[in-house]
């Protein structure tokens, strides 16, 4: 009994010690400069510093100019060739964020998510699974890292590691003058 307890203190002093400590990222939090651009990608060495974009330039229908995926193989399928596509925007194809949801039509195919803006990043909830509404599961997926944003262009992009494959994406939007 006695080594139980000192296997269960180790135990719970090891939870304590290793557990993860969350940054406390505030909502929606306005950035940018007065000129309404926000570049997320600005970087001087040793800088590693987030800007938090404007919400607010990124409200809006946004016509789709490319979306571009790449999957990179490593650990047991290392050797294998990247495999990459890039989808060219038609018309009607967009991205319509309004008031925290988000409407994609792309390739004949819509989508509805609901979104929430913390820093540059746009962290996703998707709407409906399998035709339902999505009404159990409440968790925001990292979603879109915001690289450039200006009053009339928007870049995503998101990135995904896996143990065999590394996946990423960069989706360029466009808004009408």
């Amino acid at each position: 009994m006695k080594n139980f307890a000192l296997y269960l203190f180790a135990l719970a002093a090891s939870c304590i010690f290793f557990s993860c400590i969350k940054d406390k990222i505030p909502r929606g939090v306005k950035g940018g400069t007065g000129n309404k651009t926000t570049d997320t990608t600005t970087n001087t060495t040793g800088d590693t510093s987030i800007i938090p974009i404007d919400p607010s330039l990124l409200n809006g229908k946004w016509n789709l100019i490319n979306d571009s995926t790449t999957t990179a193989f490593w650990g047991i399928w290392t050797g294998r060739a990247t495999v990459g596509a890039n989808y060219i925007g038609k018309p009607g194809d967009n991205y319509n964020f309004r008031n925290g949801i988000l409407y994609i039509s792309e390739a004949g195919k819509k989508d509805t998510l609901w979104y929430r803006i913390s820093l540059n990043h746009v962290g996703i909830r998707y709407a409906y699974i399998d035709g339902a509404t999505n009404k159990v599961d409440s968790t925001y997926n990292d979603g879109y890292t915001v690289t450039n944003l200006t009053a009339y262009t928007c870049r995503l992009s998101w990135t995904t590691i896996s143990p065999e494959t590394v996946n990423s994406a960069m989706i360029n939007l466009k808004k009408s003058r």
